[in-house]
């Protein structure tokens, strides 16, 4: 029976550290992605975490980042970006 305990150890683990990325990745996603429009914000200030997050993500070796369309969600709609 120890070996099955360490079994769902192991999954129990596995899945509490997939469940807590995912909320973590929410939160990064609802403080960094926002929409901007250029008469609000002609600097694109707001652009500003998305940036230090990509230079970070590219430094750790990652080639692009799939993030939701703040723009189009902003009009009720569903859409993805892709950075590469």
């Amino acid at each position: 029976m120890g070996n099955d305990s360490k079994e769902v150890k192991a999954i129990i683990q596995k899945e509490t550290e997939i469940y807590l990325g995912k909320l973590l990745m929410k939160s990064i996603d609802e403080a960094v992605f926002l929409p901007v429009y250029e008469s609000e914000d002609t600097e694109f200030n707001a652009y500003r975490p998305f940036h230090l997050l990509a230079t970070y993500l590219i430094n750790e070796g990652y080639s692009g980042i799939l993030y939701r369309s703040t723009r189009r969600n902003l009009k009720g709609l569903k859409g993805k970006n892709l950075a590469v």
